[in-house]
């Protein structure tokens, strides 16, 4: 086994492992955040890239390049998988964070509660206006009774 065939093969581990990885912050990112077609484009095109830099290595270490030396499949076997590093990274970065349901909702729930004092104050005023003209009538029918 030769030099190259040797970083081929860490290449398509490396390679095979940053598949899982663009797969878990997938699921964590389209969670967390907001995103756009350019998540997509990009996080899709560095998916691309690190299964091109698979089949590139597997080219060079059965295929017609086999025999060259220095083998061209292999460059190009670590240029993709750069690529899709950078790719990757930078995917990470688009997107703006969602919203925290529990701060909508007590947010949501502290608009209530100053509503429902609101209310609760205007009622307050009602039932003591009314007591002073239930006072005003008490006082009004004893006059007309002592008259």
């Amino acid at each position: 086994m030769s030099k190259n065939s040797t970083i081929s093969t860490q290449i398509i581990s490396a390679s095979l492992t940053m598949i899982t990885v663009i797969g878990a912050f997938a699921v964590f990112i389209i969670e967390k955040r907001e995103i756009g077609p350019w998540y997509y484009l990009t996080a899709g095109s560095a998916f691309l890239c690190f299964v091109l830099s698979i089949f590139l290595g597997g080219q060079g270490l059965s295929g017609k390049g086999k025999n060259k030396s220095p083998n061209p499949y292999f460059n190009w076997q670590a240029i993709t998988a750069l690529i899709g590093v950078v790719l990757f990274c930078i995917s990470v970065f688009f997107g703006k964070e969602k919203p925290d349901n529990l701060k909508n909702t007590v947010h949501e729930q502290e608009k209530v509660i100053i509503e429902l004092k609101t209310k609760d104050t205007f009622r307050e005023r009602d039932i003591e206006r009314i007591n002073q003209e239930l006072n005003d009538l008490k006082k009004e029918l004893k006059k007309i009774k002592n008259d």
